[in-house]
């Protein structure tokens, strides 16, 4: 029992202090990532109000949850978000694969998968809810224990 204990210290550990590395990027690297964030988001934006739809289809997320860093795929037809693939708030690799594309304004049901420390395996369920301005809430398991988290899509 102590071993799994020892576990749960190690991962929650790896979570937080994972979070707090992730997020420390460099001050060159951050404007020149906010001037492409404006520019994204100013033509998800014109996207959106020329009557694209409520399909939301932004290339990357940030996000507080089971993933720090994505990058979005879309489907083939250039529909909406169908998978989002990057790192996970355990240092690993992770995968967030959608029921359907994303849409603004409602919520939209996923499965993932992904590691800790590149070496432990996990899976879940869960729901993204998606604002117009890409911000979003997410709910769902890390296997079976619950969750929530936030992000933006840009």
């Amino acid at each position: 029992m102590r071993k799994y204990r020892m576990l749960a210290v190690a991962v929650v550990f790896l979570l937080v202090s994972g979070t707090s590395f992730a997020l420390d990027f460099p001050t060159d690297v951050r404007s020149a990532t906010d001037r492409m964030h404006s520019v994204r988001s100013e033509v998800a934006m014109e996207r959106f109000q020329a009557g694209a739809g409520r399909s939301f289809s932004p290339d990357m997320s940030i996000g507080l949850d089971m993933m720090l860093i994505g990058l979005s795929t879309r489907k083939a037809d250039g529909g909406g978000i169908d998978l989002v693939r990057g790192i996970s708030s355990g240092i690993g690799y992770a995968q967030k694969h959608y029921f359907d594309p994303v849409e603004t304004g409602t919520f939209n049901p996923h499965w993932h998968w992904g590691t800790v420390a590149l070496l432990f395996p996990y899976i879940g369920i869960g729901a993204d809810y998606v604002t117009d301005e890409g911000f979003y809430v997410t709910i769902g398991t890390f296997y079976i224990a619950p969750y929530i988290g936030i992000g933006v899509y840009f």
